[in-house]
């Protein structure tokens, strides 16, 4: 899979990704290894399980991926 695939698998496992990204942006994403991508996919499937799992009334939490917004 070439490094241009980087994007498009992040944004397959669930991560909210702009296009066009800024060029020191895309420069870090399509530079990611193979291991780099799975440590961060599976990172947020866990994230996201705990996210599920949190009661409704603490509400949902933006992780230290997410941009400001």
């Amino acid at each position: 899979m070439s490094q241009l695939d980087n994007v498009e698998r992040l944004k397959g496992a669930g991560f909210a990704i702009k296009t066009p990204l800024p060029e020191e942006y895309e420069a870090v994403i399509q530079g990611m290894s193979e291991e780099e991508l799975g440590v961060l996919i599976a990172l947020k499937e866990r994230l996201d399980v705990a996210q599920a799992s949190t009661e409704p009334h603490i509400g949902p939490y933006a992780f230290f991926m997410a941009p400001p917004f």
